[in-house]
């Protein structure tokens, strides 16, 4: 007998988690849908050679090896770099700017911990074909919308350009050899602060003057306006555009400038961002940028593309640790027929809630009432609808709720306004 064991860092999703996953896809899935979005499906597999070279330090987490043609193959890290393999092969035939959404798995060979697994739900939106600052506008202003959809009151989108660090670079005249190690560093800063992060740019190579100057800006307090008006010797043209559109467009509270985010994959070149909830510490639970040279991998053509990947396992977690799961909840219904001469009425209803858009099942055991009751609960059901010898005579129904244990009997109309209050 083989043992039903699962791999470490991976996992089955049943019941309450698999309706909840199910629920917010689908949440974020309708509204970018009326922002002009089109599904778009890659595969999973993918040669090495297309998925590697872009990510820098965690290329070491990507699952390859030898397939049984003997071809170096690898299960893709993220959705973006499979993207640009796609616009650069179709960007004659799909027309750009294209916007898309995809939901699927990614996979990485990290150490497994609360929030982060092996094989994990990404649902990422992006636009490529366009340098346009409106395009940025339009994914930060759509992540605040859906968040907002979920439930969500507290959202920052933490937000860094790493054009202006560029330019704080060249103006502290960093050598070449150093400056991917600032970047690598400044990565680091939510984990173990600015202070540890200059420290470790030391160990790096770079001389102490340079990181108490870096340490200096990078530490400027206060409003984002504020901290632009501080760095106008430098690039700030990406950050002050945005900041700009925000406040007209009613969401700059949701924006916070954040020069510890820079995002640690290679392929990004513009604004960064990283999405948190203030209340829960969980870390990010979701992340994007400008990638304005991966398409070229690719393509001789220049197609730049911006995007954003909700990590829908975090989200589940941080709506967990908020309670909105629970708002989230659709009712759901167990019909049972208290004598087999019943069913027939139970199947008859059961077609009729389906029309009315609500959840119900039938009791297929025939089994006592208190075991229905247990099957219910375990199914994660609201209510219990009876149908027995007096609800056929008279037309009604009695309608249980499981959780005050109180129950009424109703007609059809009563029943379905109760199930949809």
């Amino acid at each position: 007998m083989i043992k039903a064991q699962l791999l470490k860092g991976f996992q089955d999703v049943y019941g309450n988690d698999a309706e909840l996953k199910e629920l917010i896809c689908n949440q974020i899935i309708s509204e970018l849908k009326l922002f002009g979005y089109s599904p778009l499906e890659t595969p999973v597999l993918e040669y090495a050679e297309v998925l590697m070279g872009n990510i820098g330090e965690d290329e070491k987490l990507i699952y390859n090896f030898k397939d049984h043609g003997e071809r170096h193959v690898a299960m893709k890290y993220d959705h973006t770099v499979s993207l640009a393999r796609f616009v650069a092969n179709n960007h004659m035939e799909i027309g750009l700017p294209f916007k898309r959404y995809q939901l699927g798995p990614s996979f990485r060979a990290d150490k497994p911990q609360r929030g982060r697994t092996r094989q994990f739900t990404q649902l990422d939106l992006d636009i490529l074909g366009t340098d346009e600052i409106l395009a940025e506008v339009e994914i930060l202003n759509l992540i605040v919308k859906c968040y907002k959809k979920l439930g969500f009151k507290n959202i920052k989108i933490q937000i860094n350009d790493r054009k202006l660090v560029d330019s704080i670079i060249e103006n502290l005249k960093i050598s070449e050899s150093n400056q991917k190690d600032v970047f690598i560093c400044l990565d680091k800063t939510d984990k173990i602060g600015l202070k540890a992060a200059c420290e470790l740019m030391v160990e790096r190579g770079i001389s102490k003057e340079i990181t108490d100057k870096l340490f200096e800006i990078f530490n400027i307090q206060g409003s984002n306006k504020e901290v632009l008006n501080h760095l106008k010797e430098f690039n700030t043209t990406t950050l002050s555009s945005i900041i700009d559109y925000a406040d007209k467009l009613g969401f700059e509270e949701n924006l916070n400038i954040n020069f510890g985010v820079v995002r640690g994959l290679d392929y990004y070149t513009g604004l960064v961002f990283e999405v948190v909830d203030e209340q829960i510490k969980i870390g990010s639970f979701g992340g994007g940028g400008r990638y304005e040279n991966l398409c070229e991998r690719f393509t001789h053509e220049k197609i730049s593309g911006i995007g954003y990947s909700f990590g829908i396992e975090r989200l589940m977690i941080a709506m967990q640790d908020l309670k909105l799961d629970s708002q989230m909840q659709e009712n759901k219904v167990l019909i049972v027929a208290l004598d087999p001469n019943y069913r027939s009425n139970a199947f008859a209803l059961n077609n009729k809630l389906s029309k009315e858009k609500i959840i119900s099942e039938i009791a297929l055991k025939d089994s006592k009432l208190a075991k229905q009751i247990k099957y219910a609960e375990k199914k994660s059901c609201n209510y219990l609808i009876l149908i027995g010898e007096d609800e056929v005579k008279n037309q009604t129904f009695t309608l249980k709720n499981l959780e005050s244990q109180e129950q009424e009997t109703l007609d059809f109309d009563g029943l379905i306004k109760n199930l949809k209050d």
